[in-house]
C-alpha cells in the first residue's frame, strides 16, 4: 500500500463541485456563441478552478478595481450569490448592452448614474448562458440585488464556505478573471440531497428530536409579588416584620417558566400541598405588569 499525502487545508471535491464542473463545461461553450452577438470582444470563457472556499479569503486579495454584484438566486433574497469582476470589464459589458462599439477594455473610472442603472439589465444578460445550461429541475434565476465594493455588498457570511467558481474571460491577448460564488447547500446541492427520501429522513430526525425535547424538564415557579426597600430598611429587617407587596389579594399571581413570565395563576391547595390553577396565558415582558392588564 502506498501512502498518498493529503492536504487537510483543501477539502476534496464533493458532489456540489462535480455538478458545477459538468454544468460549467456546457455553459462555456454556449457563452462563447451567445456573447459574440453583444460583446464580440469576449472571445472565450475558461473555467480555471472550482472549489469550496470561505469568501473572506477571496475578498481580502481583490484589487481595488474589483466590483461585486450581489445576486438573488431563484427569486429568493435569503439565498445569495456573488459575482466579482473588474470595473473596466463591467464598463465594457454595459457599453455592449446599449449598442456602443467596444474594441477593447476601457480604462478604469467610476460608473455614471446611467451606467449604474443598466447593471440590473447587463449582468443577467452576461449570465444568461449559465442559466440556459442549468441542469437542475427548477430554472436558475440570477437577479441583481445590489452592486458595489465587494466587502460592502457581500451577504454571504465571511467564514462560511461556498462553491467558488474562478473563470477567465479571454479578451484580446489578456485574460480577465471573473469569480462567481454560490452557496454549497443551495442550487448546487446534489440530487440526493434534494430527493424526497432525503426530506423524509430529515423529517424523521426532526420528529425524534422534538419527542426528546418535549420530555426535557423545565422549572415552573410562581411569583407572589414585589416591593422596593431602601438599604436602611433592608439592613433593619428581622423575623416577624411584614412587607407589603405590589400585588392586590384579588389579583392572580405570575407563573414563570425558566424565569420567563408565561401564565396568570390563582393560588390554592390540594390536600396539604400548595397548588395553583392556571387562569390565562400572559407575557409580562411584552404586555407590562399583570396588575395593569
Amino acid at each position: 500500500m502506498t501512502a498518498i499525502p493529503f492536504d487537510f487545508r483543501s477539502a476534496p471535491i464533493g458532489p456540489s463541485e462535480r455538478r458545477a464542473i459538468t454544468w460549467l463545461a456546457e455553459a462555456s461553450q454556449v457563452a462563447t456563441k451567445f456573447w459574440t452577438r453583444t460583446w464580440p470582444f469576449l472571445q472565450r470563457l475558461d473555467v480555471e478552478r472550482v472549489e469550496r472556499r470561505a469568501p473572506e479569503k477571496t475578498l481580502a486579495t481583490l484589487p481595488k478595481t474589483a466590483l461585486a454584484v450581489d445576486l438573488n438566486l431563484g427569486g429568493n433574497r435569503s439565498l445569495a450569490g456573488l459575482l466579482i469582476l473588474e470595473r473596466p470589464l463591467l464598463l465594457a459589458i454595459i457599453s455592449g448592452v446599449i449598442g456602443e462599439p467596444v474594441a477593447s477594455i476601457p480604462p478604469d473610472r467610476e460608473l455614471t448614474h446611467v451606467e449604474r442603472s443598466l447593471v440590473d439589465y447587463a449582468i443577467p444578460q452576461l449570465l444568461h448562458p449559465f442559466a440556459a445550461t442549468w441542469p437542475g429541475a427548477d430554472p436558475l434565476q440570477l437577479a441583481v440585488a445590489s452592486f458595489g465594493v465587494p466587502k460592502n455588498v457581500c451577504r454571504i457570511p465571511a467564514a462560511e464556505p461556498v462553491i467558488e467558481i474562478r473563470m477567465s474571460l479571454q479578451i484580446e491577448v489578456a485574460p480577465h478573471t471573473v469569480i462567481l460564488m454560490l452557496p454549497q447547500f443551495g442550487p448546487l446541492s446534489s440530487d440526493a440531497e434534494d430527493s424526497p427520501s432525503s426530506h423524509s429522513a430529515h423529517a424523521f430526525e426532526r420528529s425524534q428530536c422534538e419527542s426528546v425535547i418535549r420530555e426535557l424538564p423545565v422549572e415552573f415557579s410562581v411569583q407572589l409579588g414585589e416591593t422596593r426597600l431602601s438599604l436602611r430598611e433592608f439592613a433593619e429587617l428581622k423575623p416577624g416584620d411584614i412587607l407589603v407587596l405590589d400585588r392586590r389579594v384579588v389579583e392572580p399571581l405570575i407563573g414563570q417558566v425558566e424565569g420567563k413570565t408565561r401564565f396568570r395563576v390563582s393560588p390554592g391547595a390540594i390536600g396539604n400541598q400548595q397548588a395553583v390553577q392556571v387562569c390565562s396565558f400572559c407575557c409580562v415582558d411584552e404586555a407590562g405588569p399583570v396588575g395593569d392588564a
